[in-house]
């Protein structure tokens, strides 16, 4: 298996431990969330059957949370 062996080869090339194929998964839908998709948007785009198992490869960030913070407060402002 190629890819396997590739990307074994370039962790090893860059240096870095206990970092594994799956693990760009969470990234994935970390990266979906930060740019405002919500998990339904990821569910389909991770191809999840269930958003449970969304929810757990997604992970907001403090900006994140400021932003939505900050939407929040823009639409009480508009009433």
């Amino acid at each position: 298996m190629w890819i396997k062996s590739s990307w074994s080869e370039a962790i090893r090339f860059v240096g870095l431990e206990d970092f594994h194929f799956h693990d760009l998964r969470h990234t994935n839908c970390s990266n979906l969330i930060e740019a405002w998709a919500d998990l339904k948007d990821v569910r389909e785009m991770i191809g999840h059957s269930d958003i449970k198992m969304t929810d757990r490869y997604t992970h907001l960030t403090q900006r994140r949370k400021i932003g939505l913070q900050r939407q929040l407060a823009k639409h009480y402002a508009r009433k």
